[in-house]
C-alpha cells in the first residue's frame, strides 16, 4: 500500500503528521462533496484510534494520538464530539481553516485512504451494506460476558464483594451492552476495566475505597469518572490488562 502527503504539510509539520493530514483532508473533502457530517459550519470526518491503527499499522495508538494532539495545538485541526451515545469515544476532526482543504489537489476516489470512515459512531445508519448480524451479535455478547466475568472473578476469588452474583451478572450484561455500541467492543471493555482496576490500585483515597465489581463500574458515577480517566493522556496498559485477567 502507498501512503501520500502534501510537501507543504511535511515541511510545516513533519512527514508523519502530513500523512495523517492527507487522510483527514481526503475524507473531509469527500464528505463535503456528499454533503455529509456538517456541524458548526464545518465539514467533519470521524475515526477511532483503533481504526487509525488499522489504516496505519506502522504507528501505535499513542503515536497517532500525539500527531492529532500536535495538529490541534498548532491550530490546524479541531476536535469535536457529535456521537449520540455519551460514552461513545469516536473522535471527530475538522480543519480550523477550511480554505486549506482547497490547497491540495487530490482525487477523492483515492483508494489508498480506505473504503470508509471505519469507526462508525452510534447508531450505525449504514444498514444498506450490512447483513442481519443478530446471531453474530449474540455470540459476541456471550464471549464478552465470559471475559468480563472471568476478569472480575479472578480478582475477587477470596472476597465477599461478589456475593450478590445475580445482580453482578446483570451489570456485566450492562457493561457488555455499552461495549456493543463501540467500534471495537472487546478493546473498549479492556480499556474500561483496566483503567478502573488501575485507579483502584494506584489512585487517590476515593478510588481506594471502591470495590472492584461489575455493579460498581456500571454505575453512572463511576463509569463517568473512568471514561474521564481514559480521555487523559494514554499509557501503556499491556501489563495491567494481563494482571486484570483480560488477555
Amino acid at each position: 500500500m502507498e501512503y501520500h502527503f502534501d510537501i507543504g504539510d511535511a515541511i510545516k509539520y513533519g512527514v508523519e503528521p502530513a500523512v495523517l493530514l492527507y487522510n483527514l483532508r481526503f475524507w473531509i473533502l469527500k464528505n463535503k462533496a456528499n454533503k455529509k457530517h456538517s456541524h458548526d459550519g464545518r465539514t467533519w470526518t470521524y475515526n477511532s484510534l483503533n481504526a487509525y491503527v488499522e489504516q496505519f499499522p506502522f504507528w501505535s495508538r499513542w503515536k497517532i494520538h500525539r500527531f492529532l494532539k500536535a495538529l490541534r495545538e498548532k491550530g490546524v485541526i479541531r476536535m469535536g464530539s457529535f456521537n449520540k451515545a455519551k460514552y461513545d469515544r469516536t473522535g471527530w476532526y475538522a480543519f480550523e481553516d477550511e480554505s486549506l482543504l482547497h490547497n491540495c489537489n487530490m482525487d477523492i476516489e483515492d483508494s489508498q485512504q480506505g473504503r470508509s470512515e471505519t469507526a462508525t459512531p452510534i447508531p450505525d445508519t449504514n444498514t444498506d451494506r450490512k447483513p442481519d448480524t443478530s446471531l453474530m451479535r449474540e455470540g459476541v455478547e456471550k464471549k464478552l460476558f465470559t471475559k468480563v466475568q472471568d476478569s472480575f472473578v479472578s480478582q475477587n476469588e477470596n472476597s465477599s464483594k461478589l456475593w450478590n452474583w445475580p445482580a453482578q451478572a446483570k451489570h456485566i450484561k450492562g457493561l457488555v451492552n455499552r461495549a456493543m455500541h463501540m467500534h471495537d467492543p472487546e478493546y473498549w471493555l479492556k480499556s474500561v476495566i483496566t483503567t478502573y482496576f488501575h485507579k483502584i490500585r494506584t489512585g487517590d483515597k476515593f478510588w481506594h475505597t471502591q470495590p472492584f465489581t461489575p455493579m460498581n463500574l456500571n454505575s453512572e458515577g463511576i463509569m463517568t469518572r473512568v471514561l474521564a480517566e481514559m480521555a487523559k493522556e494514554p499509557v501503556d496498559m499491556g501489563a495491567i490488562i494481563r494482571e486484570a485477567g483480560l488477555k
